[in-house]
């Protein structure tokens, strides 16, 4: 908020200002409050996630030996508030129609603002590269890179909802759904192409391709196999790059 008043960037050092510590802590103290409030049985929680626990607990544990150790543990609260804001949408009576009411309400509210301020307003949505001085559309965003990053989060479960809308018995089918979804699928295609974040572009196809691929019986079968391939991938990786092929 504090760049977006200012109308700098982040490399003005305007991280840390008050405004954005005020509104992470009370979005995450209102998180905290909800969970409270549901008085969830969080032994059913902890225990199929506990690596994911483990993790942040190791990042808060790493706060010891960073350069600056105050920083590093105000950011790991700003990032403990995405486990907060996770859990109050997946402990919700039904955690899939709460996710999807969560990414469809946040596609239509950024995605027709984006194509709006980039098709009507560069000079809101357009900045230049401070090394080529080369125009880049980086939407309501601070670069274009962190543009990607929300494009990558709403058109993947936006192509999700459309793979489960045609799931659904012809009956119960509507095509005002459908077509909601395809137009703002539409719209994450058209802005991916103006950003030209190829690391968005290729999480995006490859978030894609995943998708269409668990479409097939043949691969689900073998779902519970993916962390056996990922081990060899990863081990055959760490090959490659030691033996410097």
């Amino acid at each position: 908020i504090s760049v977006w008043v200012a109308g700098g960037d982040e490399i003005s050092g305007l991280e840390d200002k008050l405004v954005d510590k005020l509104l992470f802590l009370s979005l995450i103290f209102t998180g905290i409050v909800v969970l409270l409030r549901r008085r969830l049985e969080w032994s059913t929680i902890l225990g199929p996630n506990k690596w994911v626990f483990a993790y942040f607990l190791y990042l808060c544990i790493s706060v010891l030996w960073a350069d600056d150790s105050f920083v590093a543990f105000k950011r790991w609260i700003k990032y403990f508030g995405n486990l907060v804001m996770v859990l109050v949408i997946l402990t919700e009576e039904d955690p899939i129609e709460g996710a999807k009411a969560f990414f469809i309400r946040l596609a239509s509210v950024i995605l027709p603002v984006l194509v709006l301020i980039i098709r009507y307003f560069p000079h809101l949505s357009r900045k230049y590269d401070m090394w080529t001085n080369q125009p880049a559309f980086v939407g309501f965003s601070t670069d274009k890179n962190s543009l990607g990053m929300a494009l990558f989060v709403t058109g993947l479960p936006l192509l999700w909802m459309v793979f489960e809308s045609q799931r659904k018995p012809r009956a119960e089918r509507t095509k005002s759904e459908f077509l909601r979804y395809s137009v703002l699928l539409a719209m994450v295609g058209w802005v991916l192409v103006k950003a030209h974040s190829a690391t968005a572009l290729i999480c995006t196809v490859l978030g894609a391709g995943i998708l269409l691929a668990m479409r097939s019986p043949r691969i689900r079968s073998h779902v519970n196999r993916i962390g056996t391939y990922g081990i060899l991938a990863a081990a055959l990786a760490l090959l490659l790059q030691v033996s410097g092929l």
